[in-house]
């Protein structure tokens, strides 16, 4: 109950044909979030592990583990690197930019640590996913009653506009055409 397999799926913009697949190894229970980042790699964020795999490979897995303080509650791709965040149901969560080099530098089984982060963003409570885009942070929040969709702007940080969503919205992510995808929880 609340963990099982991880699996990642490649599918088609065009039909949502599922073109391909990619297990990803225990201890993934729980993968809250997806990214690429520089260097070619693919980040599966886990509860207590990221799951590394370059892109074109079907593996292996190198296994990171989050140290203190990092759940890997989402994640969100970026240009010279990934950020990874942490859900919280009692407060702000947090937002992780990890470069590109400091992830490349971690050997499997290694830790991933807060202070090794780039930078850092407070993101609001019941963060389920993160995008860029249109001049903002977007912000996924919800749980199984209710779901909004938050613009932030990322420099203050500072809530521009709360939209309301479905319940258990989770990952968000823009399109090369600038249009806002989002996930929700299987079976919501």
């Amino acid at each position: 109950v609340h963990r099982g397999p991880c699996r990642v799926f490649r599918i088609d913009a065009e039909t949502g044909a599922e073109t391909g697949h990619l297990d990803v190894p225990s201890p993934c229970g729980h993968a809250g979030g997806l990214a690429t980042g520089g260097g070619g790699n693919l980040y599966v964020a886990d509860t207590h592990t990221l799951f590394v795999t370059p892109v074109q490979a079907n593996g292996p897995f190198r296994r990171i583990a989050l140290g203190p303080g990092i759940v890997g509650g989402l994640a969100m791709s970026a240009t010279d690197g990934i950020w990874i965040g942490t859900y919280n149901e009692n407060g702000p969560g947090r937002l992780y930019h990890f470069v590109t080099a400091t992830l490349a530098a971690l050997k499997d089984g290694d830790t991933l640590r807060a202070e090794q982060a780039a930078a850092t963003l407070t993101i609001p409570d019941y963060a389920q996913g993160v995008a860029t885009g249109a001049g903002a942070l977007w912000v996924a929040r919800s749980d199984t009653r209710w779901g909004t969709l938050d613009r932030i702007d990322p420099v203050s940080g500072r809530l521009v506009h709360r939209y309301d969503a479905i319940p258990e919205i989770e990952g968000l992510a823009f399109d090369a055409s600038g249009r806002l995808w989002a996930v929700s929880e299987a079976g919501a």
